[in-house]
């Protein structure tokens, strides 16, 4: 794999340079949107929420450019900066009232430091967001789990092969990748670093978005608070600092409710336009958002029927949320056979794929939440439909506690984590389980859009708790409830006596907490970030896969391939590389390879040349009873197999695929 400035290993380009790469494409992006909606005369609206729109879509829209690139073979650094600028150039009678913004925004930023009543609220965000831009600046470490598996793995192989094809052993790259496209120009000009300020100025643009919604729908004193509670939400300050796609998820959804909470307002079919735009870009980043479309397509044909509103906008606005997220879908069909790729299977089918993939996927998702364990597999699967739909997390009872335990708990709604570690970095915290409630309770007289961001939030409630328990993936739709817990917060700050001192000591100890919880995250990587620590020096000890990967780097030739056990994290391989798992995909023949000699050929057929193994995700070679785990055995015994050297007192195996 050919190693190119700023994304080959440890990937980190000098702050300045990171923090420019992002910045210049960030201008790029929103100048190019801006003029894009001036185009088709989308002018209604804020000129804040313009703005907010203007830069989403100038993403997307860039990502198409990238994606043409990489179907073409041309994913080339030349012709990437030439991507950018012409993106310029499109956008260029944008930039003056882009620039223009920007620095109003900074301007009303420090104003409202100095000045606000809510001053309180507006520093703990500005310091959330000053800790998590250093944090994101420093490199991914065994925190950013999917970064460094897929998004900016994948990001990354891109651009090592110029182009954009099947990566089969991952079976998410057939997702929506419009983010993933943002990190490979990011990787491409600025490293991880700069590709990581993406994700986090989603995040910066979803709270800009919450704060605009609170105040055109509920109340311009609900917004500071409704920014403050997203704003220190430990799974958003954590996901501030990763290379994930759920931020970008978040921005584009609350934009999609803001219009579409204008349009019922005041019937204008526009505003359904610029929602089905935001909608389209939600669901070109994530196949999350084709739950947000369906959800909310139900809820506009029930408000203009019931409003006595024309169809056909309805029908175009459909029609334009589809047109905007389409091409991935189409990539996928066209690649896989099936646009929604691997779900979907019974219906589509799909390339490097199976009916027992699926059927374990189903289960895998089913387990998560707060529960008692499943039963087995194989006995899960045998029972009714109805009968899986009330087990586990979806029991009545557990459905019940859900918040309670969403809130406390964290850990059952992201796999694999200790309780400690949840609070510190996916929980929602406790302000939504204590605020959202009040404003139904609190005898005062509230705007529309109260009750209807309630009844949204719980429609999107049910669907999440019938769906896939992940806290991350109930972000976009828990926002909903932001702007109710801001109002909350300014009615109980305008209580005379105990409730206005209980509220305030509630809204300082919970800022104190919030930051010191990311702040602990956040300071060894601003010393990284800044070059105060080496980041292979960090990497070693807070990457348990660096090792083992820089050891590839340095001691295998530049055509090696290297195939991975209990290891998804490939991003630190400057060489070719695959998951090798079984159920990752179909790449290795596992039926066939029932002797050591015909696994070691399915190796050979694939070029692999070693294999690095996890030992304590996969299980140790040499003692395990599974079937994988005594080919390998005797595959060494014979010599078909070298161990090549061991990490970290065993846990990674570094294997040698012997010639033939």
């Amino acid at each position: 794999m050919l190693a190119l400035p700023w994304w080959s290993t440890p990937n980190l380009a000098p702050a300045p340079i990171a923090v420019a790469a992002w910045a210049v494409v960030s201008l790029a992006a929103t100048s190019l949107g801006l003029s894009a909606l001036k185009l088709v005369h989308f002018s209604i609206g804020s000129r804040a929420y313009r703005l907010l729109l203007a830069t989403g879509l100038g993403y997307v829209l860039l990502a198409y450019l990238n994606l043409a690139l990489g179907l073409l073979h041309a994913l080339t650094l030349p012709l990437l900066g030439a991507v950018i600028v012409v993106a310029f150039l499109l956008g260029i009678t944008s930039i003056r009232e882009v620039a223009s913004a920007v620095l109003e925004a900074f301007r009303r930023l420090f104003s409202s430091l100095r000045f606000s009543p809510f001053r309180l609220f507006y520093a703990a965000a500005a310091f959330s967001l000053l800790f998590t831009f250093f944090a994101a600046l420093g490199p991914s470490d065994g925190r950013d789990w999917d970064g460094l598996s897929e998004h900016l793995a994948q990001a990354k192989a891109y651009l090592a092969d110029h182009c954009v094809e099947p990566l089969w052993y991952d079976h998410h790259s057939e997702f929506p990748s419009t983010t993933e496209m943002l990190y490979t120009v990011g990787l491409a000009f600025g490293g991880q670093g700069a590709s990581k300020l993406f994700h986090w100025g989603f995040g910066l643009l979803a709270l800009l978005a919450v704060w605009t919604l609170t105040r055109r729908h509920i109340a311009p004193g609900a917004a500071p608070g409704a920014v403050w509670v997203v704003a220190t939400m430990p799974i958003i300050l954590w996901l501030s600092t990763v290379a994930f796609v759920d931020l970008p998820e978040v921005f584009f959804t609350i934009l999609a409710l803001d219009a579409l909470l204008t349009w019922r307002r005041d019937g204008r079919p526009p505003d359904l336009y610029l929602a089905a735009l935001a909608v389209g870009c939600g669901m070109a980043v994530k196949m999350q958002g084709l739950f947000t479309l369906a959800v909310l397509g139900v809820v506009v044909i029930f408000w203009a029927v019931r409003l006595r509103r024309p169809a056909a906008p309805v029908l175009a606005s459909i029609a334009i949320a589809l047109a905007i997220c389409c091409p991935w879908y189409i990539k996928s069909f066209l690649v896989t056979g099936n646009p929604f790729y691997p779900f979907g299977y019974g219906i589509f089918g799909g390339k490097q794929w199976s009916a027992q993939q699926a059927r374990d996927y189903a289960y895998q998702q089913a387990t998560y939440g707060y529960t008692a364990p499943l039963p087995p597999q194989a006995e899960w699967e045998k029972l009714p439909a109805l009968t899986k739909r009330f087990l586990g997390p979806r029991s009545p009872l557990m459905l019940l506690l859900a918040p309670v335990m969403l809130t406390f708990q964290p850990q059952y709604y992201e796999p694999r984590q200790p309780l400690l570690t949840a609070l510190l970095m996916f929980s929602i915290g406790p302000m939504y389980l204590a605020l959202a409630i009040l404003p139904f309770v609190l005898p005062k007289p509230r705007a529309p859009a109260v009750a209807q961001l309630a009844a949204l939030f719980l429609l999107f409630w049910i669907l999440w708790l019938e769906s896939t328990q992940l806290v991350r993936y109930l972000l976009p739709w828990l926002a909903f409830l932001a702007p109710l817990c801001g109002l909350a917060l300014a009615d109980l700050l305008d209580q005379p006596g105990p409730l206005r001192a209980l509220a305030s000591t509630v809204v300082v100890l919970w800022s104190l907490i919030a930051l010191y919880f990311i702040g602990i995250q956040a300071l060894p990587l601003a010393e990284v970030a800044l070059g105060v620590v080496p980041a292979d020096s960090y990497l070693r000890a807070a990457c348990d896969v660096y090792e083992p990967s820089d050891f590839i780097n340095h001691s295998t030739p530049p055509t090696a391939k290297i195939g991975t056990y209990g290891e998804p994290r490939v991003f630190y391989l400057d060489r070719d590389r695959i998951w090798a798992d079984p159920g990752h995909s179909l790449l290795i023949d596992y039926k066939s390879a029932t002797t050591p000699d015909r696994l070691v050929a399915e190796y050979r057929r694939l070029g692999l040349t070693h294999l690095l193994i996890n030992q304590q995700f996969f299980g140790p070679v040499t003692s395990s009873p599974e079937a994988i785990h005594r080919l390998m055995a005797e595959a060494v015994d014979r010599h078909l197999l070298e161990p090549v050297n061991v990490f970290q007192r065993g846990r990674y195996v570094l294997l040698r695929v012997t010639p033939p």
